[in-house]
């Protein structure tokens, strides 16, 4: 497979294009001027995106990320997609470390990602966070939910 080149674009028409193929209804996703998008082409083809934010702060929902504050920014993969015959051959995985490597230089605490609501192919969404460091995050009282999932940038992998 030829190399996957993975930038950063502002380009959201590209960024639409890609999510309106996974989703009707992605605007959220995009429009937002504190979101980042992160585009991995292929033979100069766009087959992958990534689109998150380093804003993230909504502590209080995160148990062991209760000490901190609004002003600790964390970062939240919001939507990612890629092409579906061009999945397993490492292009979700470039794009991500692509965003964790920005969340980092960002001094972000963590990077929280939401595998989808939508049943169809979860396990295969939690099986690739999972892969790339990602843990299900505990809610106060210790509960667990399986939903949301997070990678600490402390360089511990458990949340």
């Amino acid at each position: 497979m030829p190399v996957v080149k993975v930038e950063q674009t502002d380009d959201t028409a590209v960024v639409l294009d890609l999510l309106t193929r996974w989703k009707t209804d992605t605007h959220a996703f995009v429009r937002s001027d504190r979101m980042v998008h992160w585009v991995a082409r292929l033979a100069e083809q766009p087959v992958g995106v990534l689109t998150g934010t380093h804003d993230f702060g909504n502590w209080s929902l995160l148990e062991r990320y209760q000490h901190l504050t609004d002003d600790d920014e964390g970062s939240y993969v919001t939507a990612m997609f890629v092409e579906p015959a061009l999945r397993s051959h490492g292009i979700g995985a470039a794009l991500l470390r692509a965003f964790v490597a920005q969340a980092r230089s960002a001094g972000s605490p963590v990077v929280v990602a939401w595998p989808d609501e939508d049943e169809e192919g979860r396990e295969e969404r939690v099986r690739f966070f999972e892969r790339n460091g990602f843990a299900f995050l505990d809610f106060p009282g210790g509960v667990h939910e399986p939903w949301l999932m997070g990678l600490p940038l402390n360089g511990r992998r458990a949340c």
